[in-house]
């Protein structure tokens, strides 16, 4: 997590609706950081009081935000630059639909990253990169009787957002620093659209322009 040059804030700087952007030590969340290359790896909506709303390992729920020794030591905190409450509602309404968390999904972040990262145009990482979108296949297939999808943490953070009534855009470049022909870029978002018409990595949070950065703050 790259926190250089960026001011300290506390809690009480937070509104309801930021997004804290994490980096954790879980094996999963690792190798997402390892092939986005952006530093974080886990995204929460701020709720206020102290709360969050995300994805974690038992399910898709509302927490505090700095309890849990997975956490990682800091967190870079982002604003959306036209925030509505329907976003807080959309994301209550998410949290309690009781939704699983998606560890098969992390596998396609996963690869869909090492794209963005390096490229297709190397062997090997059309190779490894064929090997992630075979095992998001057999996820996907496992998903066709569920009629609750799972979420990973930033879908969690995405759809509060661009599915709050009305939507508040969160702009994000799916294909970010990938040399891909159309083709390939097409054959990515069929897959994706099985899986989930809102796909997006805890570093495109980071990096969209649609949020301002408030700064870092310690989590413990």
């Amino acid at each position: 997590m790259n926190i250089d040059g960026l001011p300290v804030i506390q809690l009480s700087d937070l509104l309801p609706g930021d997004v804290l952007l994490y980096d954790i030590p879980g094996t999963f969340q690792q190798i997402v950081t390892a092939f986005d290359g952006m530093g974080v790896n886990h995204a929460a909506l701020y709720l206020g009081d102290g709360m969050v709303g995300e994805a974690v390992i038992e399910g898709v729920s509302k927490n505090p935000w700095n309890t849990g020794s997975w956490r990682s030591p800091k967190a870079i905190a982002r604003r959306h630059l036209q925030f509505t409450p329907a976003v807080l509602a959309k994301a209550k309404a998410l949290t309690e639909e009781l939704r699983d968390y998606a560890v098969g999904q992390l596998f396609l972040c996963a690869g869909i990253c090492l794209i963005r990262q390096s490229g297709a145009t190397d062997p090997f990482v059309k190779g490894m990169y064929q090997y992630v979108m075979d095992l998001a296949d057999s996820f996907l297939q496992s998903l066709q009787d569920s009629k609750k999808k799972p979420l990973i943490c930033s879908e969690y953070v995405y759809r509060s957002y661009t599915e709050a009534v009305p939507p508040v855009e969160l702009k994000v470049d799916l294909f970010r620093g990938a040399k891909l022909s159309q083709a390939e870029k097409d054959a990515i978002l069929a897959k994706l659209a099985k899986l989930s018409a809102s796909f997006v990595s805890p570093g495109d949070l980071l990096l969209t322009p649609s949020m301002v950065t408030l700064g870092v703050i310690d989590v413990y």
